[in-house]
């Protein structure tokens, strides 16, 4: 069974085309809306997996869960078969759709058969920023 090995939630992720490497620029711990309700700019998220004895395809899933528990929106992977020791996997998220401040979270889930099981869970704390005069 493949395994998470890190996570991040940054502004954007650039690959280079040449030597595959990755660059994750200005990670984001937290967003300062302008009104609330409101939607921040979209985001990205990168995710590195190992595969594990098995070669098992991997299926996630990243769920937005708001202050409270409320679920947010989703985005599910096709099912991959993970062929190379490490697998990256990333998302562009269109946007946190806040309604309040607070902790919102970016909770990864990994297929296990038929459940889902939580793998991580990343916070984002969601402020207002002041009026200005």
């Amino acid at each position: 069974m493949a395994t998470l090995v890190w996570a991040i939630v940054c502004q954007r992720i650039i690959t280079d085309q040449q030597t595959n490497t990755v660059s994750y620029i200005d990670a984001i711990e937290g967003l300062q809306l302008r009104k609330l309700p409101g939607t921040s700019p979209p985001f990205s998220l990168g995710t590195l997996w190992e595969r594990g004895d098995d070669d098992e395809e991997l299926q996630i899933r990243f769920r937005v869960v708001r202050p409270g528990g409320e679920k947010g929106g989703e985005f599910v992977s096709n099912p991959t078969r993970l062929t190379r020791p490490h697998h990256r996997m990333n998302a562009v998220i269109g946007g946190l759709k806040a309604d309040k401040p607070g902790r919102y979270e970016i909770r990864i889930d990994q297929r296990r058969g038929e459940r889902w099981r939580k793998v991580a869970s990343l916070p984002i704390d969601v402020s207002q920023l002041a009026a200005e005069d």
